[in-house]
């Protein structure tokens, strides 16, 4: 019966092998690196800022609108 799977011996042995073992040591040092993020979250707040700006002015102009149309139903 064939074997279809290396196991742990036979992959240290082949070059492919050390590839692989090298490689996966290596990515969780690069992929744990810091992120400065300081700048995305500083333009995140910002945007948030400007939106709730445009969203009140939003809301009050529909205030507007609707005190308007309920005035001008109470008099005609």
């Amino acid at each position: 019966m064939k074997r279809h799977l290396l196991n742990a011996q036979d992959l240290c042995k082949s070059t492919l092998g050390k590839a692989v073992l090298v490689t996966a040591a290596l990515v969780p040092s690069v992929s744990m690196a810091a992120i400065d993020t300081t700048a995305a979250v500083a333009e995140i707040t910002d945007a948030g800022t400007a939106i709730a700006a445009v969203g009140g002015a939003i809301l009050v102009l529909a205030g507007i609108s609707l005190t308007y149309r309920w005035v001008k139903a109470s008099f005609f």
